[in-house]
């Protein structure tokens, strides 16, 4: 007979599930901040003398002071003989850690002990050691951690249950685990956490020890104290086995101690169960660098190192609890607070309207906080009495600052995205193929994202009837709670037989579809997937298609307050660039063209591993250039001879950048200085004023888009060119959003083609939290040229909320680049100039080379 796995292998172990660890979701990049595995982010409890000696030359965490001297060594020579298979001088550093006596006289000694490889080894060992297979049985209270019933599972024993009682902060239910036991003679091992994972609770002292005080129960009461030493002082109650001879109380230095890559757990207990767990172990579990880690963590001087790490994790643990109730959308703490963690509720809304603990919220700040801010925590919705709870690990002080930070914001991005759907009462399919992926898609995909897989087929829900009560739960078929969104990756005909399920199940009135005929961002929808989609839904469905093309806009318009910081530092990076591309560095007069110029530009993107999404355009603007020459992006349009750069040139720049996901779009002026001229007080006058004319329309246009948000961008730009008139202004304005795309969603003010409306762009109303390129040329008499030259401008705003206001990314343009000539004058022609070949950003300040101040929410060119 052939081998055949199905019947070789345990049934048991066939239908076993692999416990899920912290890391199965998100793995350690390096760059992410871990608040999932409930580690000690302050690290191990080692001091510095003992880490140098051993390959580090620091502590774990730069912020913490140096530590004391160390006397322990690990001996690598000895790495070719086996270790010592009994372990004493450990067992008797943790004998006399826990001889504390606050719960006895007596004293625990190594006889008392049993090491395993973390507390598994110690949780498997009980159950090989006391539980027949197929026919005893464990009791765990869940919530709780997960391992007892995996290594119950394994080793085909069955699991009681008997949950703690969340109405009393998940305590125990000493009279219900007693009626258990007294009920079913086959529990061999009561499993008990405390303090508990995920609940953070340390169970009642008094409730332990009614269980143990029943005379008639012949098993063991097994106590999991992997987070005691977060408890107060005499918490564990490890002497207690020195009392009750069929109590296990187990520990680990995973945690407080911060050793959780060593894998070291011990149980106290009696010494005939000491004795029988030591029987059946592997002679050589413990390895030799883990028992000398493990026995130097225990030296009086790392004990002062653990003890100080905890405190610092114990103050944030108060601030977390201090500060978290204020963001919108968290909900209580649920369980205790005598662990490294806390559980909290995630609300489907704000709690000021009424939020309610939700799962598909929970799970949806879980994903969005890993995937888009590179912050992992632990979603527990799906345990016993813990709805819509994340667990939350205890960071240091600058990851509690990120979290407190990106939890904010992902929660007000979910409930926005939530508000934009409600608001156009509808429900959205938004559908995805690769390399056919909506414009929608590149808003809603992780940053680790490159393309749609598959299919992929998101459908969000608004105002559901079956998920608006708070009193009822409803399941899938899966047995999950009903979400506010589905996902499919698929490419078979399943993918249309689950979502025909999910659309009878909510029945939508309407469901929308961008296929807009004119607005690019509500029109993503490919033909081929449009008629697939039709074919396979039928004409129940397609007859509720709609098109709301606001749903999508603002969707994509929407930026989160979180990236605003970033955006400011790719603004900067932006103005610098130009910066050096308009200096003595770059140009030569009568050597660089505007082309080399162009080029030294694509450099400069190129070495810091940016991108662009237009490439650099550089004139010279003379008394016949127009507005339109320069303002189209089409390159076809530019005329392909370089022009030579000399002095006496006024130059422009229209500059953009790509980077983490987002675009800038910048024009700048810049004047070549004659031999004769060192300062901006020596140009030709009528320069000068140019410049500000430039400004002061960059000024009218934020001024009419403040004034109310939700006007058009056509009756913005009515607003502009009423305001400019008024004051002798000639000039155009065409500007557009900008953010997630180059040009992206929202209303245009204006085009350089149609300075009276805009046809349908236009009349989208203009959106807040969000950003916009103001976009311009102002059009000025300078007697000098005797000739009206045109002045062209653009900088990005964003929406200040608590000012009510617009204001400047970065800043503006409030004097000329000068670039000086018989200074330097080794750039030359093809921007190979500047420090390291012109990669360099090196900016003079003060007056000439761009210089700049940064001042608050708004950067001014400087003195």
């Amino acid at each position: 007979m052939p081998f055949d796995i199905t019947t070789c292998a345990r049934p048991n172990i066939l239908q076993l599930q692999p416990y899920r660890c912290a890391r199965d979701d998100y793995k350690d990049d390096g760059t992410n901040i871990l608040l999932d595995a409930n580690e000690n982010a302050y690290g191990p409890s080692l001091d510095d003398a003992f880490l140098s000696s051993h390959g580090r030359n620091k502590s774990y965490n730069d912020d913490l002071p140096p530590n004391g001297p160390s006397a322990s060594e690990i001996d690598l020579l000895g790495l070719h003989r086996y270790p010592d298979p009994h372990q004493e001088e450990l067992k008797k550093r943790f004998c006399k850690l826990r001889n504390t006596h606050h719960h006895t006289s007596k004293d625990l000694t190594p006889a008392n002990l049993f090491c395993g490889v973390g507390s598994d080894e110690a949780i498997d060992a009980l159950l090989r050691a006391f539980c027949t297979p197929g026919k005893d049985k464990i009791l765990t209270c869940p919530p709780t951690y997960g391992m007892y019933s995996v290594s119950a599972a394994v080793n085909d024993v069955s699991v009681t249950t008997v949950p703690l009682d969340p109405d009393e902060v998940f305590s125990l239910r000493p009279d219900e685990i007693i009626q258990a036991l007294a009920n079913d003679t086959q529990i061999k091992i009561v499993y008990l956490c405390s303090p508990g994972n995920p609940t953070g609770r340390l169970l009642r002292k008094a409730d332990i020890a009614q269980i143990l005080a029943y005379e008639d129960y012949n098993g063991l009461v097994v106590i999991d104290e992997a987070y005691v030493d977060f408890s107060p002082e005499g918490s564990s109650l490890a002497e207690w086995v020195l009392e009750f001879p069929n109590l296990v109380v187990m520990q680990t230095l995973s945690k407080a101690f911060g050793l959780a890559g060593i894998r070291l757990g011990v149980a106290f207990t009696s010494p005939e169960i000491a004795r029988l767990l030591n029987s059946l172990k592997a002679p050589y579990n413990i390895s030799s660098p883990t028992s000398a880690l493990a026995c130097a963590a225990l030296e009086p001087e790392n004990l002062k190192v653990m003890q100080r790490n905890r405190s610092l994790i114990l103050a944030q643990r108060k601030r977390l609890i201090m500060t978290l109730p204020s963001v919108p959308g968290i909900g209580s703490f649920v369980g205790g607070i005598n662990a490294n963690f806390l559980l909290v509720e995630i609300l489907d809304k704000p709690r000021s309207e009424g939020g309610y603990p939700d799962n598909s919220t929970a799970l949806a700040v879980y994903e969005h906080l890993a995937e888009s801010k590179g912050v992992v925590v632990r979603f527990r919705g799906k345990e016993w009495g813990c709805r819509g709870c994340l667990r939350i690990t205890v960071g240091t002080e600058k990851e509690v600052d990120r979290f407190l930070r990106d939890i904010r914001n992902v929660l007000n991005a979910i409930y926005t995205r939530r508000s934009t759907l409600a608001n156009n009462g509808v429900e959205e399919n938004a559908k995805e193929r690769e390399y056919a992926e909506e414009t929608v898609f590149w808003s809603l995909k992780s940053a680790q994202q490159f393309s749609a897989r598959r299919r992929t087929t998101k459908l969000f829900l608004a105002n559901d009837n079956q998920t608006t009560t708070t009193t009822t739960t409803d399941e899938d078929d899966d047995g999950n709670e009903s979400p506010w969104s589905y996902t499919w990756i698929d490419n078979t005909d399943t993918l249309w037989q689950s979502l025909l399920q999910v659309l009878e199940k909510h029945d939508p009135k309407s469901i929308v579809v961008n296929d807009h005929p004119e607005i690019a961002f509500a029109s993503g929808l490919h033909a081929g997937e449009a008629g697939q989609m039709s074919r396979k839904l039928g004409r129940k469905w397609v007859e509720r298609f709609v098109s709301k093309p606001m749903v999508a806009v603002e969707f994509i318009a929407t930026m989160p307050e979180a990236q605003l910081e970033r955006y400011r530092k790719l603004q900067e990076t932006a103005w610098a660039m130009i910066a050096e591309g308009f200096s003595e560095r770059v140009i030569t007069p009568g050597v660089t063209t505007t082309e080399d110029v162009e080029w030294h530009l694509r450099t400069l993107i190129q070495s810091h591993n940016h991108t662009t999404w237009f490439h650099p355009s550089v004139s010279v603007i003379r008394p016949t250039t127009t507005t339109s020459a320069i303002g189209d992006d089409d390159p076809s349009s530019k005329d392909p001879t370089p022009t030579p750069i000399t002095h006496g040139d006024l130059l422009h720049v229209d500059f953009g950048i790509t980077a983490l996901g987002l675009n800038t779009d910048t024009q700048h002026l810049g004047y070549v200085l004659h031999p004769s001229e060192k300062t901006e007080a020596d140009i030709p006058p009528g320069l000068i004023p140019g410049l500000k004319t430039g400004n002061r329309m960059l000024d009218i246009v934020k001024e009419q888009m403040a004034e109310k948000i939700g006007k058009t961008g056509n009756e913005i730009l009515k607003g502009c060119r009423r305001q400019m008139e008024g004051e002798g202004i000639r000039g155009k304005v065409y500007s557009h959003p900008i953010g997630d795309w180059g040009h992206s969603a929202g209303t245009l003010i204006g085009m350089t083609n149609l300075q009276t409306l805009v046809p349908i762009l236009g009349d989208l109303p203009l959106l807040k939290d969000t950003y916009y390129s103001i976009e311009l040329s102002a059009e000025h008499f300078v007697p000098e040229r005797n000739a009206t030259m045109a002045f062209m401008l653009e900088e990005d705003v964003y929406w200040d909320e608590e000012g009510g206001r617009w204001e400047w990314v970065f800043g503006r343009q409030e004097r000329l680049h000068l670039v000086r000539t018989g200074v330097g004058g080794e750039g030359g022609k093809g921007g190979g100039g500047g420090d390291g070949g012109g990669g360099g950003l090196t900016v003079q300040s003060g007056e000439g080379v761009g210089g700049w101040r940064g001042g608050g929410r708004r950067g001014e060119r400087g003195d």
